[in-house]
């Protein structure tokens, strides 16, 4: 419940564009978030709910409407981080045991449905034991330093591919919490 559901991929090998059918459940993302969350004083969970209930568009009717956490509702702002946390890391936790590593984890890639449900989405990086070809990169601000040594020019892309796993996605899930919490990135 926390990924967000493909519906269909199409590859077009004259461009190498890629397209990705979803359905969409919202806009907002961690970013919304963390934007209101400092811009607006109060400590409530509210403000989480807040931030990802506009929707510029309608809903695709065939997404499940759920009703928001409890949490969210009544809980202090620190409540619903720690269910967004909970909720992510279980999401991390069924990608790495079928051995996928996301490898962009940041807030603009968590996208929030407007009952305040965090899902993961942009799987352009991963990692996954099926497939051939393994990609390196990621977004610098989330990444975790093996990630970033792997991305050097010293050490070639299949060596340093083998050497990240779901690790570096549990690096960025701090980075992310760290800042949801106080507003700021760790490491400035």
């Amino acid at each position: 419940p926390n990924i967000v559901p493909v519906h269909s991929v199409q590859e077009d090998p004259g461009t190498g564009l890629t397209a990705v059918c979803m359905p969409y459940v919202g806009s907002a993302t961690l970013c919304d978030v963390k934007d209101l969350a400092f811009s607006a004083p109060g400590s409530q969970a509210g403000a989480i709910l807040a931030a990802v209930q506009e929707l510029p568009y309608p809903r695709d009717p065939v997404a499940h409407l759920l009703p928001a956490e409890p949490v969210l509702q009544t809980g202090t702002y620190l409540d619903g981080i720690r269910l967004i946390g909970a909720r992510l890391a279980d999401a991390l936790a069924f990608l790495q045991e079928r051995g996928i590593c996301h490898r962009d984890l940041k807030p603009s890639n968590v996208l929030m449905s407007p009952e305040g449900v965090p899902m993961l989405l942009d799987f352009n990086l991963c990692a996954d034991p099926r497939q051939t070809r393994h990609l390196l990169g990621g977004t610098l601000a989330y990444m975790s330093p093996e990630q970033l040594r792997a991305t050097g020019l010293d050490a070639p892309p299949e060596d340093a591919a083998k050497t990240l796993d779901g690790r570096s996605d549990l690096y960025s899930l701090g980075v992310i919490l760290y800042e949801l919490v106080t507003g700021a990135h760790p490491f400035g």
